[in-house]
This record gives C-alpha cells, sequence and structure tokens, in this order.
C-alpha cells in the first residue's frame, strides 16, 4: 500500500507537473504576448512622440507666421495711418500754399502800383518861380522884374529853400 500511495502521490505529482508545465507554458506564451503587446505600445508610443514633436514644431513655426503676419498687419496699419496723415499734410501744405501764391500775387499788384506811384511822384515836377537879383553885392527878391522861371523837383526846392533861408536873415 505503501507502494501504491506512493504511486498514486507520484502520479499526481505527475499530474501536477504536467498541469504546472502547460501552466508555465500559458503563461510564457501570456507573457511573450504581454511583452509583445508592451513592444508595440513602445513602439506606438514612440511613434505618438515622434508625431507630438512634429505637431509641436508645425505650431512653433505657425506661431512665428502668426507672429510674422501680426507683424506685417501692424505695419500695414501704420502705413495706411501714415498715408492718411500725409495726405491731411499734403492737403493743409495744398490750402496754404494756393494762399501763399494769393498774397504773393497781391504783393506784386501793390508793388507795382506802389512803384508806379513812386515814378509819378519822382517825374512829377513842381514849378515855381524865383526871382533874383543881383545888386552890388547883396541879393534882394523882386516881385515884377527878372524873373527866371525854372522846373524844379521837390528835391531841389527844398534846396533852394535851405540855401535861401540864411539869406533873408
Amino acid at each position: 500500500m505503501q507502494i501504491n500511495t506512493l504511486q498514486q502521490t507520484i502520479s499526481n505529482l505527475k499530474n501536477d507537473l504536467l498541469l504546472n508545465s502547460q501552466l508555465i507554458e500559458k503563461l510564457q506564451r501570456e507573457n511573450g504576448q504581454l511583452r509583445s503587446d508592451i513592444q508595440s505600445y513602445i513602439d506606438k508610443c514612440n511613434d505618438k512622440d515622434e508625431y507630438i514633436a512634429k505637431l509641436e514644431q508645425e505650431i512653433s513655426e505657425l506661431n512665428q507666421h502668426v507672429d510674422s503676419l501680426t507683424e506685417e498687419i501692424t505695419t500695414t496699419q501704420s502705413i495706411k495711418t501714415f498715408e492718411e496723415e500725409a495726405k491731411i499734410w499734403k492737403k493743409k501744405f495744398k490750402e496754404l500754399n494756393d494762399i501763399y501764391h494769393a498774397c504773393q500775387e497781391k504783393l506784386m499788384v501793390k508793388e507795382a502800383e506802389y512803384e508806379s506811384l513812386q515814378k509819378q511822384q519822382s517825374s512829377q515836377r513842381i514849378v515855381t518861380q524865383t526871382t533874383v537879383v543881383k545888386s552890388n553885392s547883396s541879393r534882394q527878391v523882386k516881385n515884377d522884374s527878372d524873373y527866371i522861371s525854372s522846373s524844379l523837383t521837390q528835391n531841389d526846392i527844398e534846396k533852394l529853400q535851405n540855401l535861401q533861408k540864411p539869406l533873408q536873415l
């Protein structure tokens, strides 16, 4: 009986060993499958990491493009603002330039009128009659005899009047 029991025990142990071997094979297959799945997940993660890096690079490039467009828009708006301001200044300049030229024309007309008046005044002669009689080293003014008439300008008259003042004293 002891042999039977031992044979039974051996048989049970063989069955257990066979079951354990089958279990180990099954677990090894599962382990291999899990390792394969893990490697697949690692590969997918690496692919996703590369894809994320690529997307981050695209995002960075797009951000740079957005910054560039924003700067271009700002520059364009500044240019438009400056162009509008230049138009305003150009309009003001044209208005002031027109006023200046109108004033310049008026000034030229007035200068011409002034020069004309000056020419008329300088060419206008004042005719006066003076009588100078010389008798024995003294001069006297006579009323109705020995008159000398001459055409004199205003300047000449003033000189003569200045000369006669000392003689009348």
